[in-house]
C-alpha cells in the first residue's frame, strides 16, 4: 500500500491515470482462485509481488537447518499454488499478470560458502525463478517482472527496512519506493506503447571514438584500450538491440568513401558496415537524411529513435522532425546503453520469432529492391518472387506477436481498432468472432507473421464483418492485401455468407 503515491507520480510521467487497489497481502491466492475484490476492480493488469520470507519462509531463514526434502516441498507448493491460482482466475478474467521475481532479503551465515554447494540458497531462490519463467511461458498472458535484479540495481540493504517490516510488514523501504513505482511503470509503458523499431545512430564520437575525417582510419577507436574499450562494448549493446529486432542505420555527416575503409580497417569492431540496414553518409542535412531512410525502410518517422553526439544534431532534429525520439549522447561513452534504454523506448515484454528475424529480413529485402531495379514489370517481379500466402487460425505461440501488430501498425490498419491481449484472447472464446493470422515467405526468405484479421460472423443476416484488418508495412507493395481478402471471401462463402 506504501508504493501508491510514488506510483501514481511514475504513472503520471508516463501520461496515465492510476486507478491503484491492493489487495491484503495474505489473500493473494485467495483472490486469484475466487471471485473477489480483485474481479471487482477489473483490471488492466495485476502485478503478484510476494516475498521469499512471506511465502517460503524456510527457504528465506531456516534453510540450513531445514532438510532438503522439507524445502524442496515448500518451494514446489508454492510455485503448485501460483500456477493453480492464475488458471482460475484466467477462467474468469482475461487480464495481464505479472509474476515478480524472488530475492532474499538479507543474507546470513552463508554468505561465503553457500556458492560452493550444487544445491545452496541460491541456487534454489534461482530455481524457484525459473519456474516463475515456465509459468508465464506456458499461459497467456502472463510475464515476469525481474524483481530481483530491481533489488540487486538498487542495493539489498538500502531497498529493505527490517524495523518497518516486523511493526507494520512493509518491507520495501521509502527510499526505495521510487524507484520500484518507475520500473514497475516502465515495464506497463513496455506493455501497452508501441516499440520503437529503428536506431539511427551518428559515427563519429558516437559509435567510435575519434572523427574519421581528421584522425583518419588509424585514429578512430572501438577496441580492447582505453578510451576505445567503452564504445566496444557500446557497439555490442548495439549487436544485442539489432538482435532483439531494432533495426540499425547510419546517419553521419562524412564522406562515403572514408567510412567504407573506417570499417573496412577495423575489422575488430563489434560492428559492420552489413550489420546497418540503411546509410547515410553525405552533408545534407540529417533530418532530411532520417525521412530518406524511412521511405526506404517502408516505415513512418516515428518509429526511429536518433542518437548523436552533437547538440546542434539533437536540437535540428527535435526542430524538423519532432517525432523522432532523440537521446544526446552526452558524456562518457560507457553511459550511452543507459541514455538509450532510459530515453529510447526501445523495451519489450516479450521478444517475438519475428524481432528476431527483423534485421535479416530487411537484409533480404534489399535483395530484392535489386531484383525489383532490375525487373522493369511489376507484375513480372511478383510473379517472379514466388509469394506464398498462409491464412489460418494463430497458435498460442503467435498470440504475443499478433497482440504486438495491434500495438505497433499505424500505415495499414484499416479499423485502428487497438485490441489489448487480453481483449484478443477473449475473441479466440468467441462464438461468432475469429481471430486469423497471415504469415507470408517467398524465395529470398520468411517474412513471418505479417497480418492479422478479426471476422465477425453475424448469422442472422448471412453477413461477415471485418472487425480489424492490418498488416506489417514491411510487405507493402506485394499485393498481400488482395491475396488476404481473397481468404476472407473464400472463408465467408464457406460459411454461407451472402454479404
Amino acid at each position: 500500500e506504501t508504493i501508491e503515491p510514488a506510483f501514481r507520480v511514475s504513472e503520471f510521467r508516463e501520461g496515465r491515470d492510476l486507478n491503484f487497489a491492493c489487495i491484503p497481502y495474505d489473500q493473494w491466492i485467495g483472490a486469484l482462485t475466487y471471485e473477489s475484490q480483485l474481479d471487482e476492480l477489473s483490471p488492466d493488469i495485476i502485478f503478484l509481488l510476494l516475498h521469499l520470507e512471506d511465502v517460503c519462509p524456510l527457504l528465506a531463514s531456516q534453510h540450513l537447518d531445514a532438510t532438503q526434502g522439507a524445502l524442496e516441498e515448500e518451494s514446489r507448493n508454492l510455485i503448485d499454488l501460483i500456477r493453480s491460482g492464475i488458471n482460475q482466475f484466467r477462467s474468469r478474467n482475461s487480464a495481464p499478470i505479472v509474476l515478480c521475481t524472488f530475492v532474499a532479503r538479507s543474507i546470513g551465515i552463508e554468505r561465503y560458502c553457500d556458492r560452493r554447494s550444487v544445491d545452496g540458497r541460491s541456487a534454489k531462490i534461482e530455481r524457484l525463478n525459473r519456474a516463475l519463467a515456465e509459468i508465464a511461458s506456458d499461459s497467456k498472458n502472463v510475464f515476469v517482472f525481474d524483481y530481483a535484479a530491481l533489488v540487486t540495481d538498487h542495493g539489498r540493504r538500502n531497498w529493505y527496512d527490517l524495523n518497518q517490516h516486523y511493526r507494520t510488514h512493509s518491507s520495501v523501504s521509502f527510499c526505495a519506493l521510487p524507484s520500484l513505482a518507475r520500473d514497475m511503470s516502465m515495464f506497463i509503458s513496455a506493455m501497452v506503447n508501441s516499440r520503437k523499431k529503428v536506431l539511427a545512430v551518428d559515427l563519429d564520437n558516437t559509435l567510435w571514438y575519434g572523427i574519421l575525417g581528421e584522425d583518419g582510419y588509424q585514429g578512430i577507436r572501438a577496441d580492447n584500450d582505453w578510451p576505445g574499450n567503452a564504445y566496444r562494448d557500446f557497439q555490442r549493446f548495439l549487436r544485442n538491440l539489432r538482435a532483439s529486432g531494432i533495426l540499425l542505420v547510419i546517419l553521419s555527416k562524412n564522406n562515403k568513401e572514408d567510412v567504407e575503409e573506417g570499417f573496412a580497417q577495423n575489422r575488430s569492431m563489434p560492428l559492420a558496415l552489413g550489420d546497418f540496414s540503411a546509410k547515410r553518409v553525405d552533408w545534407l542535412d540529417k533530418s532530411t537524411n532520417l525521412s530518406s531512410i524511412a521511405e526506404e525502410l517502408d516505415l513512418s518517422s516515428d518509429a526511429f529513435v536518433f542518437m548523436d553526439d552533437n547538440p546542434l544534431e539533437v536540437e535540428l532534429m527535435r526542430a524538423m522532425r519532432p517525432e523522432v525520439l532523440t537521446v544526446h549522447a552526452a558524456g562518457s561513452a560507457s553511459e550511452f546503453p543507459d541514455l538509450l534504454i532510459a530515453n529510447g523506448r526501445l523495451h519489450s515484454v516479450v521478444l517475438t520469432e519475428e524481432d528476431s528475424l527483423r534485421a535479416k529480413s530487411y537484409s533480404a529485402q534489399e535483395a530484392r529492391n535489386d531484383e525489383r531495379r532490375q525487373v522493369g514489370d511489376l507484375e513480372t517481379f511478383l510473379c517472379g518472387l514466388d509469394l506464398r500466402l498462409e491464412y489460418r487460425p494463430p497458435t498460442d505461440s503467435e498470440m504475443d506477436r499478433v497482440a504486438q501488430l495491434f500495438v505497433k501498425t499505424n500505415q495499414f490498419n484499416l479499423t485502428t481498432i487497438r485490441y489489448s491481449i487480453s481483449a484478443l484472447l477473449e475473441f479466440l472464446d468467441s462464438p461468432t468472432h475469429y481471430v486469423r493470422i497471415c504469415r507470408l515467405a517467398d524465395k529470398f526468405g520468411d517474412y513471418g507473421l505479417i497480418g492479422v484479421v478479426i471476422l465477425n460472423f453475424l448469422d442472422k443476416i448471412s453477413e461477415c464483418e471485418i472487425d480489424s484488418f492490418l498488416m506489417s508495412c514491411r510487405v507493402l507493395g506485394r499485393k498481400v492485401e488482395d491475396g488476404i481478402l481473397a481468404a476472407i471471401e473464400k472463408e465467408a462463402r464457406e460459411r454461407s455468407c451472402h454479404r
